[in-house]
């Protein structure tokens, strides 16, 4: 707490969002390895995004706000996400606090890592709508292309890898090229290790195993991904998730 009050002593500062370490619970291990990463990198980005310019929301289970600068916020926003917004807009800005630390379970299966996935990124479209004075190049500098990218541009990552593997293939296959072949290997490989992952997994709980931490990770990948995109087309279409 006192690391995560000590930034307010600098007036300019109305937000300071803390950093979240994973707790795994009892459940699938695979699971949980996958999530902790995927925290941990969220994390990291957070203290790229406070070296570029201040970070982009915070974390649920950590933030605070300077008093007086607070709003009222619609049911469907996403809370840690749109509260750190309104303090840019108000004139102020947001910390990262590395040394202030809470923890948070981790998510115990695919399932449910998905419909956060998709939960997320919808709710994130639909506090774009309401903080989309922040994409203001010209006011907000490098903080706007920060915010259009974490909260649309990479959820984007599904159609634009569909579009480039379909191109590249139809470009292999009328002009075929070694670079080409080496280029399309990653995402080939990605894709068919999680549909090995899908089928392992039923029949072997050797979670542990190389294959298995590998295909496991590009499951989860593909997953967040496809997730992502699908929260996009709901939240553009104008669907509210309140659970």
């Amino acid at each position: 707490l006192k690391a995560l009050v000590k930034p307010f002593s600098i007036v300019e500062v109305g937000c300071v969002v803390g950093r979240l370490m994973p707790t795994p619970e009892q459940g699938r291990k695979e699971v949980n390895r996958e999530a902790k990463f995927f925290l941990n990198f969220t994390q990291w980005l957070k203290r790229l995004e406070n070296k570029a310019t201040m970070p982009v929301g915070g974390s649920g289970a950590l933030f605070a706000i300077r008093s007086g600068l607070t709003v009222t916020l619609p049911q469907h926003a996403n809370d840690d996400l749109l509260r750190p917004l309104n303090v840019v807009l108000q004139g102020y800005r947001i910390v990262y606090a590395n040394d202030a630390i809470a923890s948070e379970s981790i998510i115990q299966t695919h399932k449910d890592s998905f419909r956060q996935k998709v939960r997320i990124a919808e709710r994130s479209i639909y506090s774009l709508k309401l903080c989309r004075h922040l994409l203001n190049p010209f006011r907000y500098g490098l903080f706007s292309l920060q915010v259009l990218t974490k909260l649309l541009l990479r959820r984007l990552v599904f159609p634009v890898t569909v579009i480039l593997l379909l191109s590249g293939l139809g470009l292999l296959l009328s002009t075929p090229d070694w670079i080409i072949a080496i280029l399309l290997l990653p995402w080939i490989s990605i894709i068919v290790l999680a549909g090995i992952y899908t089928m392992l997994i039923r029949f072997s709980d050797q979670s542990n195993h190389p294959v298995m931490i590998i295909a496991g990770a590009c499951y989860y990948y593909m997953g967040s991904v496809i997730g992502a995109f699908i929260g996009i087309v709901k939240g553009i279409s104008g669907s509210k998730t309140v659970s």
